[in-house]
């Protein structure tokens, strides 16, 4: 789907300008590397729990994931 890819193109973006690699991000979320790697990647559907982990692990809110 093409939100899932979108979400996951938006998050790298965010991350990297954050400074933060993946493996960082992961542990700052509370998640599994290789699941984060599949959320950027477009493979996962996240959930709103997950979502809102990853918005706290890059200190955004929730809605600039979603401004794509």
């Amino acid at each position: 789907m093409e939100i899932l890819k979108n979400f996951g193109k938006r998050v790298i973006e965010i991350r990297k300008t954050k400074g933060l690699s993946q493996e960082q991000l992961a542990k700052k979320a509370s998640l599994n590397c290789n699941y984060l790697e599949d959320i950027e990647s477009g493979e996962v559907n996240s959930s709103l729990e997950n979502i809102q982990n990853i918005a706290q692990g890059l200190d955004v809110e929730i809605y600039p994931l979603f401004d794509f």
